[in-house]
């Protein structure tokens, strides 16, 4: 019987081991998980205030851009009733002064001068409004790229929960095989 009880303390010995350093290695894989997560959190929060830093920056500059072809737009409003003033002045001192046909090839220049003018202000606009797309093209790609980053996050989080449970499920089989053990032999 003592035989028996010397080989039982034995085995007992051994597998209380290879459990404490299971658990162990459970325990390291659980402080290494957790400090990722810390360390992911972290770079998020930062990440978040260079965002927000960089959002209000844009906005700015767009508020800025707004103003200033604001502005533009009012400039050339003036500019454009100052030359129809011009024009209507001119085409009446013509009118007095010199034969039709020369008026006629005055006012085809201006025409021409104009058209060339709106050309020129549909092909600024038509440059801003490219910029202004690849701005907000940009912007729906950083958002794009937070929102997988989340998800990254939300998935990671389910593996370490998971990952929890069953470590916890794998000490409870361990602890009724040890009482399970204990109980048949030495009862």
């Amino acid at each position: 019987m003592k035989k028996i009880n010397g080989k039982f303390k034995i085995i007992l010995r051994k597998f209380l081991s290879i459990l404490s350093s299971e658990m162990e290695r459970k325990l390291e894989r659980q402080r290494a998980t957790r400090e990722f997560i810390a360390d992911f959190k972290r770079k998020r929060e930062e990440w978040k205030a260079m965002e927000r830093q960089r959002m209000e920056e844009e906005n700015q500059r767009i508020k800025e851009y707004a103003k200033t072809q604001e502005q533009r737009q009012e400039v050339a409003k003036a500019e454009k009733r100052a030359r129809g003033e011009a024009l209507d002045k001119v085409q009446r001192a013509l009118a007095v002064q010199i034969k039709r046909d020369r008026e006629e090839r005055e006012e085809q220049e201006l025409v021409r001068q104009e058209l060339y003018l709106e050309e020129q202000e549909q092909a600024i606009r038509r440059r801003e409004r490219d910029e202004m797309e690849a701005r907000i093209k940009q912007r729906l790609e950083l958002q794009r790229e937070r929102d997988e980053q989340m998800q990254f996050k939300r998935l990671r989080d389910i593996e370490v929960k998971q990952e929890e449970d069953r470590f916890r499920q794998q000490v409870r089989i361990n602890y009724y095989s040890i009482l399970f053990f204990y109980l048949f032999f030495f009862s």
